[in-house]
């Protein structure tokens, strides 16, 4: 992956995963959800390593397949780990450096299952080694599945695969900056089943949760949990299953109106992290600020 979306390790808190357990959901499972989505994105397995040992994980497996093309591209990456007794898949999402990543995204077609079909390759691409990972192990400890943007797509559609070919429901998917996945039919099942234990989390004016538009047929999964830009997530927000929001339009108009006044107004949005790439996003137009990783688990951090 990219310096964009990389993290220095400093920056990784050790009690991140303190509240990573079985039961009713809480604002602590959903940070260690967004630490858990933001690991997917090294790309140093050493780093990875460690940082899971520090939270007290041992990692099963990482993929990163590669696309077939002439290309030297990769795309669907990401990390299995064990520990505390639970069992967890994290998926990358989309990073800006990547040309296979943008390919995934804006193939905006419908499968056979209602299902964006960029997504559902994206997914396939993996899966021998997710199969694996589940059904290799002795243990059967509570599964959690995390990811941001495009990695959150694939968090969801990982779910319903594990529970309709190995009848494994997951505890928890946490689903940061997700894109929709899929028809209003495919929802509606979604919904029925996992829909209850999906949470969506959307921070601010994040563009990539508007899209794909719900005038192409696509709709949104889960529980959605929202926050202003630079806010803080809070549990008494929880919507249940069914909503669709953000709409495109509406947030595409707030993106651009945001953007020129935050061009006129020569302002910056608060710090993030202190290294020289934290300071660059500052001057991003906020429709993409805050869709970034660091946005998302700093709502969970804000004061």
């Amino acid at each position: 992956m990219s310096f964009l979306v990389r993290l220095p390790e400093n920056q990784y808190p050790a009690e991140a995963l303190a509240r990573l357990a079985a039961g009713p959901f809480n604002m602590a499972a959903g940070r260690a959800g967004v630490w858990l989505a933001q690991l997917a994105y090294e790309d140093e397995q050493d780093k990875i390593e460690r940082i899971a040992q520090t939270w007290g994980l041992t990692t099963h497996a990482f993929f990163k397949p590669s696309v077939a093309t002439i290309l030297p591209l990769t795309r669907t990456r990401g990390v299995i780990l064990q520990g505390r007794g639970a069992r967890v898949i994290a998926f990358a999402g989309t990073d800006p450096l990547v040309a296979a990543d943008w390919v995934t995204d804006f193939d905006f077609q419908l499968d056979a299952d209602g299902v964006h079909a960029g997504f559902g390759e994206a997914l396939n691409a993996v899966w021998p080694d997710i199969a694996a990972a589940l059904t290799g192990s002795a243990r059967v400890d509570p599964l959690f599945i995390a990811g941001h943007s495009l990695g959150a797509a694939l968090a969801v559609l990982c779910a319903v695969r594990a529970k309709q070919d190995f009848s494994v429901t997951p505890e928890a998917i946490y689903a940061f900056g997700m894109p929709r996945i899929g028809s209003a039919e495919f929802a509606m099942a979604f919904n029925q089943t996992l829909g209850h234990l999906t949470y969506r989390f959307v921070h601010g004016e994040d563009i990539v949760a508007t899209v794909p538009p719900s005038v192409l047929g696509f709709r949104h999964v889960g529980c959605l949990l929202t926050c202003r830009s630079h806010g803080k997530f809070e549990l008494s927000q929880l919507q249940p299953p069914g909503s669709d929001n953000p709409k495109f339009t509406p947030a595409l108009l707030q993106a651009l109106q945001s953007g020129i006044l935050q061009l006129l107004s020569s302002s910056l949005p608060p710090e993030i992290r202190p290294d020289l790439i934290g300071q660059a996003t500052r001057l991003l137009p906020p429709a993409i600020a805050d869709h970034l990783p660091d946005r998302y688990w700093k709502a969970f951090d804000a004061g």
